[in-house]
């Protein structure tokens, strides 16, 4: 009656509730476990943990404190194994938030309520065996006490409502059992404990766009090396009454979940895109699955056994503990926002770690979101002794990394597995949940292997694996080394049981390295070491192998065993070709090999004594020499042929022999590096190699010399524009049948007459292409394109200004036609070359000579000269210039321009020439003949020369006045050109007067006259020359200067 009261009363605050917070998606889980402490003395402390939600009731109760007044006590039962049943009462000690990290944090609040849905609800009292009203109910003697928590009446909180789907009735009192066997708990342990129940949070998101993952695991371990088995078993209601599941629902599969057959009783498969069946883990206890129907309550109930060994390792039931609990599936939540709502990243564990003592592994879980990122943590919990997990967020904040690290200790080896779970959180509380999925974690024992090495008789080795220690799989690798442990292996084997044949008189070295099978599988290899030493052991038998390489493809080579010894009678032979057992025992072996070849040569005496031994024979180094089958260059020149290896730098010694193009031998010699000048067109050159073993090979090289030169025969310097076209086959490239190339492309021919500028460079490129030697000649010279053809005529300096005549087709040695100019002004040049440097400046000028071809070519002459500055302007006077003879006559000379100068006299005496010179600044000369004399002075500064005329000089026998008259006479032009008149003007002539023209030894050359009141008369000198004019009634001659 009283149950029926309470559940009508709990209906209606199930509608109260419902009008206070809109819809019931907030609805209740309800679980609960009991926890048994022996204290000793008969004593045991029982804790009831019970598990409640707060989501739909916080408009009633809306603090701790009202939460720890809601429930007061439980009802618990005491059943001995004959099901006698005692009541006791325990009373709440306590409440916290229990899904969430800061269980100190008891803060009320709408957020925080809708998030941490679990309130955890402690109830505890001490039972005493020994009480009378205990003993007189059950039998406190009984081989194991169950122990039951029935959550009814008061203690269920009048605010919480439990919806239950998937069971045939809406509603039950929720319990939890725990059966402890008495004599195998120690004192002080509690029983099983599940320490993580309320800390998932199941999501369906949106079953029709994205199927929410579900991980959990609640924290049921026991001790490291206890073995705790688990099973999903029906809730109970009351001791031994269940309720069943509705169709298609069971103990197994209390959640409808995703199967691809909608079927919910698909083949569970955890590590599936998305996870298929309802999946539970009986050794770690983890629960997998993907939620396929939105707002789902599943109940179900998990009941732990534990097993422990005692002291003489026998295994023990320390009995069972039994989660009941209520599970309900989010999609949304009205009063919370959307990042609440917490999606956690997939990810999968390895199905075990194995590790040895001493050693550790680290295992990385790579992750994978697709909705509602958040920046996830993670922590490992679980039984095993040293487990740790760091994060890596290289790959993103919300699919990071997890490295899980476990570390086996000496000591830690068990049988049965410790278990390491790695739980996900979504924020640093934990008040969003967690996603949490197990690994169980093998220690085995380490890997200590024991060997035993022995002599096996007639030189023989043997070698066992005694123990390894372990309990893994593990494999072995045997080398044998000679004379010491760091010499190569003489002999390797991943044989259980070591067998070597062919010992020498030596000491020997065995390794036996062991390590797992499994890669997997984290036991670090060990290393065991033994000897043998042969030297008082050995036999004797012993020998060895002719060649130690393999001539290809030559049966004339024989093989054969060597250095046979101390063998006690007649010896057999037994060949074994690359595995291949031969028929017939024979002394020696002849084969045509074609490979590497292992030879396994087995020698036996008619005593028994065998010996074995096994030859690799390498192909001979002979056969991996190289050398160009052929060599080609482009010009004669020094070639180089060398042998080389993929087993050595060093080239091969060889004989070389070089074969002309008839077939002679012309040139043979013995080197590692062979160099020989080729200059003609082809040979061939062949190479024989023979290696220390007998093997020989050859090569034949074809050598091509390419003596292919170009060649211009006709290559201008300088063309004009007039020419309009240049033909290049005028060049006369050879070879011919090549192309050219220039700035107007790759035509035969150059228009000249189409250049932006004048003068021009034109750059000519013949390339030849010799297709049978596949060498590619090129050569490239230039001309000059120009409007004017111009040559140089040279430089000629330090003319004299003195000169009265300078001839430059003389002088630049340049007598074809053309008109001479300066283009630079102050040189007095005529058309035909001829320059006054007397009437011309001082300096340098410019000489050009211009003419034209028939074809219209301009061509030009250029040259260049420079006209000293004058050293010399002299003058001379004479003491007397007329008396009668002997007249000795004083000369002085004077040089205005300073400067050292030479003063050279000529007296016009032509009598007495050539002594009538003298040379001297101040001279004297005396006259002996009568008549005129017409003395000059010639003055010599710096190489240059210039000549006055000093008047008439008369000598008589008597003397007679010289009258003169003061006239202004002027000669002009002066100089002139030979052949070419002049005029003589006589300024203020008032009489007729006569006119005589001497040459320049004073010989009378010409006379004629001029009236009265004329002024002017013209003059014509044939030849060039210097002149003098003398005019009758003047005192001074007019010097004349003919060019």
């Amino acid at each position: 009656m009283i149950k029926q009261l309470r559940t009508l009363w709990v209906l209606l605050c199930f509608g109260f509730c419902q009008l206070a917070i809109s819809q019931s998606y907030g609805s209740h889980t309800v679980g609960g476990w009991i926890e048994i402490t022996p204290l000793g003395s008969s004593k045991y402390q029982v804790d009831c943990q019970l598990l409640t939600t707060l989501s739909g009731s916080l408009a009633l109760i809306n603090s701790h404190e009202k939460r720890v007044r809601a429930d007061t006590a439980v009802e618990l039962r005491i059943y001995d194994s004959a099901q006698k049943y005692v009541t006791v009462t325990a009373k709440l000690l306590d409440g916290v938030f229990y899904s969430q990290k800061d269980t100190s944090n008891k803060l009320m609040s709408s957020k925080q309520v809708a998030i941490n849905v679990h309130y955890r609800n402690t109830f505890r009292c001490t039972v005493d065996l020994n009480s009378t009203y205990i003993k007189s109910q059950i039998n406190v003697n009984s081989l194991f006490l169950e122990f039951y928590c029935n959550y009814t009446g008061s203690i269920l909180s009048p605010y919480t409502i439990v919806q239950t789907y998937g069971m045939e009735r809406s509603y039950e009192n929720p319990i939890s059992r725990t059966r402890v066997y008495l004599k195998e708990l120690p004192t002080n342990e509690k029983s099983l404990v599940y320490s993580h129940v309320g800390f998932s949070k199941l999501l369906d998101y949106n079953t029709n766009t994205y199927r929410a993952v579900n991980y959990m695991n609640h924290g049921a371990y026991g001790k490291y090396g206890d073995s705790v088995v688990m099973e999903l078993v029906k809730p109970e209601e009351l001791p031994g009454k269940t309720n069943n599941y509705s169709k298609g629902f069971s103990a197994t599969a209390p959640f409808y979940s995703y199967c691809p057959d909608s079927s919910n009783t698909c083949t569970p498969k955890p590590n599936a895109t998305p996870p298929q069946g309802f999946y539970f883990n009986s050794v770690s206890g983890d629960i997998v699955f993907t939620s396929a129907k939105e707002n789902q309550l599943g109940r179900y109930a998990i009941r732990s056994h534990q097993y422990r060994k005692n002291t003489s390792g026998q295994w023990r039931y320390l009995g069972y503990t039994e989660l009941h609990h209520a599970m309900i599936t989010w999609n949304y939540l009205v009063f919370m926002d959307a990042s609440d709502l917490t999606l956690f990243p997939t990810f999968v564990m390895p199905a075990s770690i194995d590790l040895c003592e001493g050693d550790e592994s680290t295992t990385s879980i790579k992750t994978q979101v697709t909705q509602l990122l958040n920046k996830y943590t993670a922590s490992v919990d679980g039984n095993f002794p040293d487990a740790s997990v760091t994060t890596d967020y290289s790959t993103g904040n919300s699919t990071p990394t997890f490295k899980i690290k476990v570390v086996a200790r000496s000591g830690d080896y068990s049988p049965t597995p410790g278990i390491v779970t790695l739980r996900v959180h979504a924020d640093s509380n934990w008040t969003r949940g967690e996603a949490a999925r197990s690994v169980p974690v093998y220690v085995h024992k380490p890997i200590i292997p024991v060997i035993a090495v022995s002599a096996n008789g007639c030189n023989n080795l043997k070698g066992i694996l005694k123990s390894v220690n372990t309990d893994v799989p593990v494999k072995v690798t045997w080398t044998i080394h000679e004379k010491s442990l760091s010499s190569p292996a003489i002999y390797t084997s991943t044989a259980k049981e070591l067998v070597y044949a062919g010992l020498l008189p030596l000491k020997y070295y065995i390794k036996c390295f062991v390590v797992p099978v499994a890669a997997t599988c984290k036991c670090t290899g060990k290393t065991v070491i033994d000897s043998l030493d042969m030297n008082a052991l050995w036999p004797g038998l012993d020998f060895g192998l002719n060649r130690n390489t393999v001539c290809l493809k030559d049966s004339s080579k024989v093989y054969f065993a060597s250095n046979v010894k101390n063998f006690k009678s007649k010896v057999y032979y037994s060949w074994e070709v690359n595995g291949q057992s031969l028929f017939g025992l024979k002394d020696t072996l002849s084969m045509n090999f074609t490979g590497a070849t292992t030879l396994k040569l087995t020698l036996r005496d008619d005593s028994g004594c065998l010996s074995t031994k096994t030859f690799v024979l390498p192909v001979d180094t002979i056969y991996s020499l190289l050398q160009p089958s052929s060599l080609s260059h482009c010009s004669a020149d020094t070639l180089t042929l060398a042998a080389t290896s993929t087993f050595s730098s060093h080239y091969w010694m060889g004989q070389y022999s070089v074969i002309d193009g008839n077939g002679n031998t012309i040139h043979v010699s013995q080197d590692s590096i062979f160099r020989y000048y080729f200059k003609d067109a082809r040979y061939y050159v062949l190479s024989e190699f023979t290696s220390n073993n007998g093997c020989y090979t050859s090569f034949k090289t074809d050598i091509q010399i390419d003596t292919t030169q170009l060649r211009f025969k006709a290559m201008p310097k300088q063309l004009c524009k007039g020419m309009k076209t240049l033909k290049l086959s005028d060049i006369g490239a050879s070879p011919s049948g090549g192309t050219w190339f220039h700035s107007q492309g790759s035509d035969n021919s150059i228009a000249l007459d189409q250049f932006a500028k004048y003068p021009s460079r034109v750059w000519l490129t013949y390339v030849y292409d010799n297709t049978a030697t596949k060498c590619l000649y090129a050569q490239t010279d230039s001309f000059w394109v120009t409007d004017t053809v111009k040559t140089a005529l040279g430089r000629i300096d330090g003319i004299c200004k003195e000169t009265k005549l300078w001839d430059a087709p003389v002088a630049f040695k340049s007598s074809s036609a053309g008109v001479w100019y300066s283009p630079t002004s102050g040189l007095a040049i005529d058309s035909m070359g001829r320059i006054n440097p007397r009437n011309s400046s001082a300096g340098t000028f410019k000489v050009n000579k211009h003419s034209k071809n028939a074809a219209g070519c301009d061509y030009q002459s250029e040259g260049q000269i420079s006209i000293a500055p004058a050293v010399l302007s002299i003058s001379g006077t004479l003491s007397i210039t007329s008396g009668k003879v002997p007249l000795l006559v004083n000369f002085d000379g004077k040089n205005s321009i300073s400067g050292a100068t030479q003063y050279k006299w000529i007296f016009g005496d032509t009598k007495q020439s050539p002594k009538d010179t003298a040379w001297g600044t101040a001279v004297s000369y005396t006259y002996k003949d009568t008549g005129k004399f017409y003395p000059r002075l010639i003055g010599v500064a710096g190489g240059c020369r210039d000549t006055i005329s000093l008047g008439a000089v008369s000598a008589r026998l008597l003397s007679t006045n010289q009258l003169g008259e003061n006239l202004t006479v002027n000669l002009y032009p002066n100089p002139t050109g030979a052949g070419n008149e002049v005029v003589l003007n006589i300024e203020g002539n008032n009489k007729s007067r006569s006119i005589t023209v001497y040459n320049a030894v004073g010989s009378k050359l010409s006379s004629h006259r001029i009236e009265k009141g004329q002024q002017q008369i013209k003059l014509t000198a044939a030849s060039p020359g210097i002149y003098f004019i003398e005019v009758e009634g003047v005192r001074n001659q007019v010097r004349w200067l003919v060019e």
